[in-house]
């Protein structure tokens, strides 16, 4: 699977997500911005609204699954320039979905990317 790492795909976005994480004081979590990555896969939507699946590399072990406690589904939206970002946690607390609006340069950068479509 090619391995785009979002950090390096979109790195001013990246860059102020990761900044916001850090200063919410969840180390857990910014441990996971750096390693996340998008799958080969379709954008749902358009320029003005879309979203994704993407998550850290390497996915979680089963037995660190089963150590973990379950948390609620969580949805962290994060302001850039006139758009947002928002990250889906799933189960484990990891990033599971991306969902961009009103940063149509950053649509085009990722459609541009031939791991999707």
């Amino acid at each position: 699977m090619e391995q785009l790492l979002l950090r390096e795909l979109l790195p001013r976005e990246w860059l102020q997500v990761s900044a916001e994480i850090e200063q919410m004081g969840r180390p857990y979590l910014s441990e996971q911005v750096p390693r996340v990555i998008l799958p080969a896969q379709g954008l749902s939507g358009g320029p003005d609204a879309f979203s994704f699946m993407a998550y850290p590399w390497p996915r979680l072990a089963d037995e660190q699954r089963v150590k973990m406690a379950l948390v609620e589904w969580e949805t962290l939206e994060f302001r850039i320039g006139d758009g947002t970002v928002a990250l889906d946690l799933d189960d484990f607390g990891q990033i599971n979905w991306v969902h961009v609006r009103n940063l149509p340069d950053t649509y085009h950068a990722i459609k541009n990317r031939s791991a999707v479509a």
